[in-house]
């Protein structure tokens, strides 16, 4: 593959518009829109309550976000902490508080993209998951 030279401030609006397709339709729990930024075979990696690795394929998101929040309390805040961008590879870091009448949650991701075909997508996502109350 020919390297080409592009401005690094398009690169990091583009890497950031990938992040946003998520945040956005994690936010508006809309996976269609959630999709636009994320490869078709991805996965998140987490740990469950036993420190267990656990993987997770993008469909998830279609069966988690159809369904209703019945917490009148629920409301969901992302935002992006930190973009690094090598050559064709990118990690966002990405910070999400999801309070709720039974608690806050603090989520960490740390998104990998690739650029393929010209498009930043994002091929994984590993996470933290904190408790905070």
């Amino acid at each position: 593959m020919k390297n080409q030279k592009r401005n690094p401030l398009i690169e990091v609006q583009e890497v950031r518009k990938a992040a946003n397709y998520y945040i956005k339709g994690a936010i508006d729990r809309n996976f269609d829109y959630l999709c636009k930024g994320w490869q078709k075979d991805c996965e998140m990696i987490g740990l469950n309550d036993k420190g267990e690795s656990i993987r997770t394929p993008r469909i998830w998101w279609k069966e988690f976000l159809a369904q209703p929040i019945n917490d009148p309390n629920y409301s969901r805040k992302s935002e992006i902490l930190n973009i690094d961008i090598i050559g064709q590879t990118a990690i966002v870091k990405v910070k999400s508080i999801l309070k709720s009448t039974e608690n806050t949650l603090l989520y960490t991701d740390f998104l990998s993209l690739l650029k393929i075909k010209n498009t930043w997508q994002i091929v994984s996502k590993i996470y933290n998951k904190e408790i905070l109350d």
